[in-house]
């Protein structure tokens, strides 16, 4: 009996030690904080595990939804493995009350009025100024509320940022700041989410409107100068019912291309990532696409 209880609790602890190590990666985090505007924020900070202060490293920040926070995102995205497999730091901060101030005028970082893209620049600052970053090589992508506040910051902070991703976050329609320059943008998106519509309009339980993605992808292509856009369809991973396309400008000035991966019958999830959240609230997951894996090799294509 001593023996069949050993191995139980022996099988237990290795799952749940290779369990973690399938978001937690090789290297090591370790949290900090940021004093900004009187706030004291929280940040979190992976070097992967060949990690070499002699050398310099692109950095990639994750940005979680609403009612999410950095470490939530970290375990959600499984990000840290493939920042161990391409030597890329990655940096999860806390939203203020769990949410971004994204520019849709909603949320309490938008009541209280808080500089996110203010707070973003100065976690920029602080990450390369005590990591070994190469500057030109400073990424960022979010879901949901986070890939709002991505889009946000393609607009406002593309002088420091070399390319931007987005899952599940669209832009608000009501925001009419213009691009002054080329931006590289990774949109995915699924075409059943109920909370973000694909198409755009109201986005669920907040009283604020958003674009449609497939809108979004010509903006940010017909602001970049691109043409010959391509449709892709790619093979079937799963039989679920979900498929997935790849639409891609790939003619552009300044090589700042745009991608759309449409995965059709998806929901608010984030692809081959870790969600929590009852299908019957977010829609289907899909593993049709590593999200992850794809926003890390779109971004290292690029740098300022």
């Amino acid at each position: 009996m001593f023996r069949v209880k050993f191995l139980i609790l022996f099988l237990g602890l290795f799952l749940f030690v290779n369990c973690n190590k399938e978001f937690k990666g090789e290297g090591k985090v370790k949290r900090y904080t940021l004093k900004f505007d009187g706030e004291k924020r929280v940040f979190r900070v992976y070097t992967p595990d060949n990690y070499d202060e002699s050398k310099s490293y692109p950095m990639v920040m994750a940005l979680h939804g609403r009612l999410g926070n950095g470490r939530q995102m970290m375990k959600s995205s499984k990000f840290n493995p493939i920042a161990d497999q391409k030597d890329v730091i990655m940096v999860y901060p806390n939203g203020y009350k769990k949410s971004w101030n994204d520019g849709r005028g909603e949320g309490p970082a938008y009541d209280d009025n808080i500089d996110d893209v203010g707070f973003i620049n100065a976690l920029i600052n602080r990450v390369t100024g005590d990591f070994s970053v190469d500057g030109s090589k400073v990424y960022v992508c979010g879901m949901s509320n986070g890939g709002f506040m991505s889009m946000r910051l393609a607009h406002e902070l593309n002088n420091k940022i070399a390319a931007f991703g987005t899952v599940t976050g669209s832009l608000g329609s009501n925001y009419n700041y213009n691009l002054s320059k080329e931006v590289p943008v990774m949109l995915i998106a699924g075409t059943e989410d109920p909370l973000v519509p694909y198409t755009g309009g109201e986005v669920a339980d907040s009283d604020t409107y958003s674009r449609g993605f497939e809108e979004l992808f010509h903006y940010f292509g017909n602001n970049n100068g691109c043409n010959n856009q391509l449709i892709e369809e790619l093979p079937e991973k799963e039989n679920d019912g979900i498929r997935a396309e790849k639409w891609t400008y790939e003619t552009c000035d300044n090589n700042a291309s745009c991608i759309l991966f449409k995965i059709i019958g998806a929901g608010h999830t984030w692809p081959s990532g870790d969600d929590s959240l009852n299908e019957n609230t977010v829609g289907k997951e899909s593993s049709e696409i590593n999200a992850s894996e794809e926003l890390v090799n779109f971004f290292l294509q690029h740098s300022l």
